[in-house]
């Protein structure tokens, strides 16, 4: 019998101390057993236990604990429902973490030492499949589009988002390097360290920064700025600046091709190439990898290692 209760459980995966697989066993022992309990004992259920959603609960203040627990665990709660009674559970493991965020400042860090993804700062998650969704809304003024009636402990508490924004703004994830990460951010920042499969990014009307990239990516720059380092030696990546600014930093080993189509914008490289190699593909080792550049209305710079292009 699971003699741990849904708080713990959550502020558990929350922590990194226990895995998002058998979170959702556990998690599925706790339901079987309330279903199983006469209904007096579950009319006594706190209304904030198990029946809760897990979701709602993260859109607290910024970086609270509840917030933390519920939004990490929370994808773990629908992951694989056990059969009859008695039956055995096979939980589908989560492979890829998705993130969105609108006027915050995000930062995503891979971090070996957590079992999926640990998250501060205030946010919403929700898990589809094999994928797990990190939200982030910079909301000051809550409210349903029509009017809030502000009065004592509810007006203290808009007073304080208004005296301390800062502490909406940030959104801290932490993910396992194993797991395939995506990312969008419009009208913020997004800072990406060490997450070697970050693979899907867009940023609109922000600035982005990636460090330790190693996997294949799309990447889309609206109206922003990027700086992107990487290496690459395998697969296809397609890198789109419709306007802003995109430099991009192929780090020693790279084994590449770069393909380039500029319409309106420009696309150069450091050092510069002169005669009939403005022209070509730029090729790092023997091109086992291709980068397709695409410019619309901006601008984009690829940093080469001192002598390694032809």
């Amino acid at each position: 019998m699971n003699t741990l209760s849904v708080r713990e459980i959550l502020e558990q995966v929350a922590d990194g101390r226990l895995d998002p697989t058998r979170a959702a066993v556990l998690l599925d022992q706790i339901e079987d057993e309330k279903a199983a309990a006469p209904t007096g004992a579950e009319a006594a259920e706190p209304a904030g236990a198990a029946t809760a959603d897990p979701v709602d609960t993260t859109t607290g203040t910024a970086g609270t604990p509840a917030g933390t627990a519920a939004g990490a665990a929370s994808g773990t709660g629908t992951a694989g429902r056990s059969g009859p009674s008695g039956g055995s559970v096979t939980a589908q493991s989560i492979t890829r973490v998705q993130v969105r965020a609108t006027s915050r400042r995000v930062v995503i860090v891979g971090d070996p030492s957590v079992a999926t993804v640990a998250v501060n700062g205030q946010h919403t998650v929700r898990r589809d499949g094999a994928t797990l969704h990190v939200t982030g809304e910079s909301d000051l003024m809550p409210g349903d589009g029509a009017f809030v009636l502000l009065a004592g402990g509810r007006w203290r508490d808009i007073a304080s988002r208004f005296q301390n924004p800062g502490q909406l703004l940030d959104l801290h994830v932490r993910v396992n390097p194993e797991l395939s990460v995506g990312a969008e951010v419009i009208a913020g920042s997004l800072q990406v360290d060490h997450v070697p499969a970050l693979d899907h990014v867009r940023v609109t009307a922000g600035s982005l920064r990636v460090r330790g990239l190693a996997a294949p990516v799309d990447l889309l720059v609206q109206a922003g700025s990027a700086q992107v380092e990487t290496q690459q030696v395998a697969g296809h990546s397609r890198m789109r600046c419709e306007s802003g600014s995109l430099q991009l930093t192929l780090l020693d080993g790279s084994d590449v091709r770069i393909r380039s189509d500029v319409q309106l914008g420009r696309f150069r490289t450091v050092p510069e190439r002169t005669g009939r190699d403005r022209d070509r593909d730029i090729v790092l080792g023997t091109g086992a990898a291709q980068i397709q550049a695409e410019v619309v209305m901006g601008d984009i710079t690829v940093r080469l290692p001192e002598g390694s292009f032809r």
